[in-house]
């Protein structure tokens, strides 16, 4: 479940993953605080198999007596929440393992998040490089050429040749610095697609958080449900429905949680469409 890491592997005959990890430095990596993250072992797949199933069913058989008197045998199992010391193990164990998940998933975006800063300073410095080459290509523009001998040489020249000349330089200045615009308006555009691209991995990564947090959370309740309908067997709450949401989410699982993108400056330039 938990495998979107940088790894490789195969399936063994008993289907778990052999996976091998590829070395990776912080002098090699892109994002140097996210190695960590990246190098770390896939989580096992969450799989519900008869082992875990029999032990939800043998607590649920156990604590029969306790969670009767708790909830009542005519009530539902989920008015009022139980508490067993086994739903809190349940709870506690899917807690832990997501907020694992979430410092994980932050120090990816953590990560993004410097490169994000360092382009919109770049921006920055685009922007002012762009403003100069338009004041340069502004004043080229402005120039006449004058046929006037700048050397004893072009005394011998007519007017006419030192004129074409003239032209002729100043064009291919102009040209020049017209490409220079051009360059510096191609790499501001270049940032800002990286940046683009950025914010929608960053989105993507607390997006996937999100996913694996939700089918954690049904596999917890699965083994809860378990439990319980183990608990309130034989009893009137029996013939009634005990599925219920016995673990919850934590309150950061949701799309407006994720970390603040650092901000850009007034000073950088707009979106390249």
């Amino acid at each position: 479940m938990f495998g979107n890491r940088n790894t490789r592997g195969a399936a063994d005959d008993d289907g778990y993953t052999r996976v091998d990890v590829a070395p990776m430095t912080a002098a090699d990596a892109v994002f140097p605080r996210a190695v960590p993250a990246l190098q770390r072992m896939p989580e096992p797949i969450l799989r519900y198999d008869k082992r875990i199933a029999f032990g939800d069913w043998w607590a649920g058989r156990v604590d029969r007596p306790l969670v009767r008197e708790l909830a009542g045998v005519d009530s539902r199992p989920a008015d009022p929440p139980l508490r067993t010391h086994r739903l809190q193990t349940l709870q506690h164990c899917f807690l832990h393992q997501v907020e694992r998940e979430r410092l994980s998933t932050v120090a990816m975006i953590a990560s993004i998040d410097d490169r994000l800063s360092s382009l919109y300073r770049e921006l920055e410095i685009r922007a002012t490089e762009i403003v100069r080459a338009q004041d340069r290509v502004a004043q080229l523009g402005g120039e006449t050429p004058t046929a006037s001998p700048r050397s004893t040489a072009e005394n011998f020249e007519s007017e006419a040749e030192r004129m074409a000349r003239r032209l002729r330089e100043h064009d291919r200045t102009l040209a020049a610095a017209d490409g220079q615009l051009a360059s510096h308006r191609s790499a501001e555009g270049d940032v800002h697609r990286e940046i683009a691209v950025l914010h929608t991995d960053r989105t993507a990564h607390w997006s996937a958080l999100l996913v694996r947090v939700q089918h954690s959370c049904e596999f917890y309740n699965r083994r809860a449900n378990t439990y319980l309908r183990a608990a309130f067997a034989r009893s009137v709450a029996a013939t009634r429905s005990v599925e219920t949401s016995s673990i919850s989410p934590p309150s950061w699982a949701n799309a407006q949680s994720i970390p603040a993108a650092p901000a850009a400056s007034d000073r950088a330039g707009g979106p390249v469409q």
